[in-house]
C-alpha cells in the first residue's frame, strides 16, 4: 500500500509541477497581453483626439482669418457667424474625444476652460470692440493651446512607432499654424 501510494505520490509530482509552471507562465502571458490592449485602446482614443484636433485648429484658424476680415470691414457678418458654426459642430466632435482620452482630469480641465473663453472672444469681435491684430493674437492664442494639447497627447505612453507618428503630426500642425500666421 505504501509502495502505490508513493508512486502515486510521484505520479502527482511529475504531472502537477510541469502544470503548475505552464499555468504560471500563461498567467504572466495573459497579463502582458491584457497590458498591452488596454495600452492599444489608449492609443485608439488618443488618436481619435489628435484627428479631432487637428479639423478643430483648421476651422479655428479660418475664423480667426475671417475675423481679421470683418473687423477690418470686407465681409458681412453672416460670413463670420456660418464659420463659427463650423467650429461649434468641431467643438462638439472635439470635447467627445477629449473626454475619452488619456489626458488627466487637470489637463482636460484646462485646455476646456481655454476654449470655453471662445464665446467672450467671438462677443468682442462681433461688438466690435477688438482691432484685428488684438482679435488674430487671441485666436492664436487658443490654437496655441490646442497644439499644445496635442504634444501632451504625442508624450503620453504608447508605441514607440505610434509615438514617432504623433510626435510628426504635432510638428506639421505647428508648422501649418506658423505658415497661417506669417501669411496673414
Amino acid at each position: 500500500m505504501q509502495q502505490i501510494l508513493s508512486l502515486q505520490t510521484r505520479i502527482i509530482r511529475v504531472v502537477l509541477l510541469p502544470m503548475c509552471f505552464f499555468l504560471l507562465l500563461s498567467a504572466i502571458y495573459f497579463h502582458e497581453n491584457w497590458r498591452e490592449y488596454q495600452k492599444t485602446q489608449a492609443v485608439q482614443r488618443n488618436s481619435v483626439l489628435l484627428v479631432a484636433n487637428s479639423q478643430l485648429v483648421n476651422e479655428v484658424q479660418r475664423e480667426r482669418g475671417k475675423s481679421a476680415i470683418f473687423l477690418n470691414g470686407a465681409t458681412e457678418l453672416s460670413d463670420l457667424q456660418q464659420q463659427q458654426s463650423k467650429v461649434d459642430e468641431q467643438l462638439k466632435n472635439w470635447n467627445t474625444a477629449l473626454r475619452t482620452s488619456t489626458l488627466t482630469a487637470a489637463q482636460t480641465q484646462s485646455i476646456i476652460q481655454s476654449m470655453g473663453e471662445l464665446s467672450g472672444l467671438r462677443s468682442q469681435v462681433t461688438s466690435k470692440s477688438l482691432n484685428s491684430a488684438e482679435s488674430s493674437q487671441r485666436y492664436s492664442g487658443k490654437i496655441d493651446d490646442l497644439l499644445n494639447m496635442a504634444a501632451q497627447v504625442s508624450i503620453l505612453p504608447s508605441t514607440d512607432e505610434i509615438a514617432r507618428e504623433y510626435g510628426s503630426l504635432v510638428l506639421l500642425e505647428s508648422a501649418k499654424e506658423s505658415t497661417g500666421i506669417l501669411r496673414a
